[in-house]
């Protein structure tokens, strides 16, 4: 069935089908209404015609004159219309008198037996000619039942009149439609006119004649609708020449970028992956590892549209045309594993950043960070994707440079903790970045045989790389110092003088705490430069104190001299804690500072556990203190916990 495309035609139908349903749903209802309103008039006058024949019919009855009785149902035949007929009986039910030529149908003297009581009786019956209005009156003298009256009234008259008004309906509906369609075709002539001016014009416009304009002044939705068409492709133009030279800009910046660009057509790829996703494939990684086969087909499919002159040089190419057609020369087996990963981001809407390795056009291998990004309006194709790809190759040098320099201060730090009689030592440095300036050393001094032992504890301003060199040229300089003879105080001021010479007006210095511990005769000795002081816990009377002392930070005035510092009468099990402001002045997300009371609170509760353990109990606190806040500072501790071995004898009182 070929479809109606004509809006006149579509109108005028539309009419039609609406006055046809508004016109037979009103001759439904006309005549529902008009069938109930006949039907009880009709029932008003068959029941006032009998009684009026039953009134009648009382003082023949009671003389047996059916002449008279024969001469009043004649008179009632002939005076009402649709009167089928009517007949009198007795009280026996007995047939006085009738009106029917061919003899009187004895079925119809029992279709409506009126009872004792009752005033009347209504029933309809069907007949040949029709349903007929069946009416039986008692004939009454005081309260005895002489006879009955009937009569039978037809619906003809009813059922004309229903059809008469409803031909006049149909008729009036029938003027309607072709009224609506006269005016249908003249409502069309004046809204499909200018709508066909409309569409000539679109087609104009949709031809690339933007400078045409459709012209039309009917005033209504349709000029209205012609005024922001017109307004649009003015706007369209308009946005159109800035697209033209927001693209000449793109060109200028995508070919004159000094990092790598690619521009690319990924949508087959695209198709690609969802069609695995079509088929269930949920985990792509899990995918790809089970088809391996699969990786290099997928990355393939990309098409290249364009490359900027940074890729050309990054790969070391002469042309596009050659660097095009050599792609096979740059990509390896591992590179596709590791592409596919950014094209499973992109397919997951995800991030797409991936490093790899590749090769320029002169075998060179080269680690570049490559990252896809979508603009926008091609999500759903993949049609434009641009590809970003920074060379990471003097970085990646620079990164295995800081591996090594991580490897070589880690080896400056002690590998293992001292075995000195009389005390338990542990400790540990945690670096920030791959290098530090933290440090913390083992010293042995024990050169009159005495188990004496010194633990230096130092921290270089800032960290990192600089910090790391500066740590090893005064670990350096403080182990070749401390093997000579000399009081601690004349180590570190010699030391001093000679980092004051290291490092120059470079603006670094190092704060350090050099502790000697003599168990044999119960003597600590300190200098303090420039550190925070030493942690100090008697557990026989649960109280802390801070073994403090004067002394500027190293490497700022070379004619400073440092002074000792000195407690004796250690007794068992007191404890000594060495580290560096990163411990305490550690942050969490919330911006507040770890501070010094958790760490008195683990050393009291603590204070029976070795050292090791000590130390290992404040690392796991403060690192559920920052959960997964970066540390912004190195952290170093020494934990020296007195065993007592050689103690004997009560503690003097100071």
């Amino acid at each position: 069935m070929k479809k109606i495309k004509s809006i006149g035609t579509k109108i005028t139908f539309s009419m039609i089908f609406i006055v046809l349903v508004t016109g037979f749903a009103t001759i439904s209802a006309v005549q529902i209404t008009l069938s109930k309103t006949l039907t009880v008039a009709l029932k008003e006058k068959g029941l006032s015609v009998c009684r009026n024949l039953a009134a009648s019919s009382l003082e023949p009855i009671l003389v047996e004159d059916r002449l008279e009785l024969r001469g009043l149902l004649e008179k009632h035949k002939e005076g009402i219309t649709d009167l089928s007929y009517a007949f009198i009986t007795d009280k026996q039910d007995n047939i006085i008198t009738h009106t029917f030529s061919e003899g009187f149908p004895l079925h119809l003297l029992w279709a409506n037996k009126i009872n004792l009581g009752q005033t009347n009786s209504v029933r309809l019956l069907d007949t040949e000619e029709g349903v007929i209005h069946d009416f039986a009156v008692p004939i009454m003298v005081d309260t005895q039942m002489v006879g009955t009256a009937r009569v039978g009234i037809s619906q003809k008259s009813m059922k004309a009149a229903i059809s008469n008004i409803t031909v006049v309906f149909i008729i009036i509906i029938l003027l309607i439609i072709g009224v609506g369609v006269l005016m249908s075709f003249g409502l069309t002539r004046v809204i499909v006119k200018p709508i066909k001016r409309l569409h000539h014009g679109t087609e104009i416009i949709g031809n690339g004649d933007l400078d045409h304009r459709i012209e039309i002044t009917t005033g209504d939705e349709i000029g209205q609708l012609a005024d922001s068409f017109n307004k649009m492709v003015s706007d369209l133009k308009q946005n159109i020449g800035m697209l033209e030279e927001d693209e000449a800009k793109y060109r200028a910046l995508f070919e004159y970028s000094p990092i790598s660009l690619w521009e690319e057509d990924l949508s087959q790829t695209k198709r690609y992956m969802d069609g695995l996703r079509d088929k269930g494939v949920k985990d792509f990684r899990k995918y790809f590892d089970e088809h391996p086969e699969e990786i290099s087909p997928c990355i393939s499919m990309a098409k290249i549209l364009d490359v900027n002159e940074s890729t050309l040089k990054l790969y070391e190419a002469d042309r596009k045309e050659n660097f095009l057609g050599s792609l096979r020369q740059i990509r390896t087996e591992k590179s596709h594993r590791i592409l596919i990963e950014m094209v499973i981001d992109l397919a997951e809407g995800k991030p797409a950043e991936v490093e790899c390795a590749y090769r320029t056009l002169t075998g060179r291998e080269i680690t570049v960070l490559v990252k896809a990004t979508i603009p926008p309006g091609y999500e759903k194709t993949w049609s434009k994707v641009f590809i970003s790809v920074l060379d990471l190759t003097e970085r990646h040098r620079m990164r295995q440079s800081l591996e090594l320099a991580m490897e070589v201060q880690q080896s400056l730090l002690p590998k293992a903790d001292p075995k000195v009689k009389g005390v338990d030592i542990a400790g540990k440095s945690i670096y920030c970045d791959e290098t530090g300036g933290d440090y913390y050393d083992y010293l042995n001094l024990d050169q009159d045989k005495e188990d004496k032992i010194g633990v230096v504890v130092g921290d270089v301003s800032d960290h990192g790389l600089p910090s790391a060199l500066l740590m090893a040229t005064a670990r350096s300089s403080l182990r070749q110092r401390s093997s000579l003879p000399g009081s601690i105080a004349t180590i570190v001021s010699d030391l001093n003088r000679q980092l004051v010479k290291d490092v120059e007006a470079s603006g670094r210095f190092m704060t350090l705490f050099y502790l000697t511990i003599d168990p044999k005769n119960r003597i600590l000795q300190w200098v303090r430069a420039g550190h925070d002081p030493a942690i100090f816990y008697d557990p026989t009377t649960d109280t802390f104190e801070e073994l403090r002392g004067s002394g500027i930070v190293l490497g700022v005035d070379e004619n400073w001299e440092y002074q000792a510092n000195e407690k004796s009468d250690l007794v068992k099990d007191q404890i000594i804690l060495l580290g560096t402001d990163g411990i305490w002045e550690a942050r969490n997300s919330k911006g507040e500072m770890f501070g010094k009371e958790p760490i008195y609170t683990i050393i009291s509760r603590n204070a029976n556990l070795s050292a090791k353990s000590i130390l290992n109990t404040i690392i796991e606190a403060l690192t559920r203190f920052q959960k997964n806040s970066p540390a912004e500072d190195d952290v170093t501790m020494v934990v020296i916990k007195i065993r007592g071995e050689e103690i004997k004898g009560p503690r003097t009182q100071d």
